[in-house]
């Protein structure tokens, strides 16, 4: 949600991850954190995300030219 990103992802989450992987010399990136992809996602309705217990059908279903065939 918003809420989410707002108050706990980016101030908290994002922040953390960018303090550890420095403090290791990594470079971490977000793909999927883009805010124009960020805010077309949002306007999704849930019940097309997620389907039959398949958390990141949407995402799975997106990517399936290029992932191999066992990954469901």
């Amino acid at each position: 949600s918003v809420g989410e990103i707002m108050t706990y992802t980016n101030p908290l989450l994002l922040r953390d991850a960018d303090q550890m992987s420095m403090a290791h010399a990594l470079e971490v990136r977000l793909p999927f954190f883009d805010p124009e992809l960020v805010d077309y996602v949002l306007r999704i309705p849930d019940h097309l995300k997620t389907r039959a217990g398949r958390p990141k059908a949407l995402l799975v279903d997106a990517l399936r030219p290029l992932l191999p065939d066992d990954i469901d």
